[in-house]
């Protein structure tokens, strides 16, 4: 994959720790990937129900906080 490649779906990325959810995004973002974040398990389930099927892929920490 290049930096020219986009994708439709998104990329919900969940991570608690603020400065490495930037660093994955930033690098599924130069991959083409539109990403949507989410520091906790109770705003990752709010963005995915609200999406209807339009997630490619939820990248996510294993412990999670409101979870």
């Amino acid at each position: 994959m290049g930096l020219e490649q986009s994708h439709e779906k998104a990329v919900l990325l969940v991570e608690d720790d603020a400065m490495l959810r930037g660093i994955l995004a930033e690098a599924l973002a130069d991959e083409g990937f539109p990403v949507l974040m989410a520091e906790n398990g109770e705003q990752a389930l709010a963005i995915a129900s609200s999406l209807d099927g339009q997630l490619a892929l939820v990248v996510t920490d294993v412990l999670l906080p409101e979870m």
